[in-house]
């Protein structure tokens, strides 16, 4: 395997791996489990801060600690997140209330890189 493929394919693995821990997050802050939201977020800005999620891993923090009533930490996670990526379109939803669990979802935008990544 040539080095070009050898690299697209741990990218596309790592990129896979960081929308699982993405999701895992995502289903616990629906269903109100916080601190094990924030912990799979975590995971990604950990072991995946290059990816292209690590914004959505940053603006989910911030919201999962908003609902846990942990104010300062929530803001904190925004400020990096506007410090890290101020192109995020994250960012034009910080002004907007905590979105409904039920409804919640990864930015289109995500989503369409991370295929864009697969189909390589």
């Amino acid at each position: 395997m040539n080095a070009a493929l050898l690299l697209l394919a741990v990218t596309a693995e790592s990129l896979s791996l960081a929308l699982g821990h993405l999701s895992t997050g995502l289903n616990y802050y629906r269903t109100g489990r916080n601190d094990k939201a924030v912990r799979e977020f975590n995971i990604v800005l950990r072991d995946y801060a290059d990816s292209p999620v690590a914004d959505s891993a940053l603006y989910w923090s911030a919201q999962a600690w908003q609902a846990a009533g942990q104010k300062d930490e929530a803001a904190v996670a925004m400020a990096e997140l506007a410090q890290k990526f101020p192109n995020s379109s994250y960012l034009q939803q910080a002004s907007t209330p905590v979105p409904d669990r039920k409804s919640t979802r990864l930015n289109s935008s995500h989503l369409v890189i991370s295929y864009a990544v697969f189909c390589l």
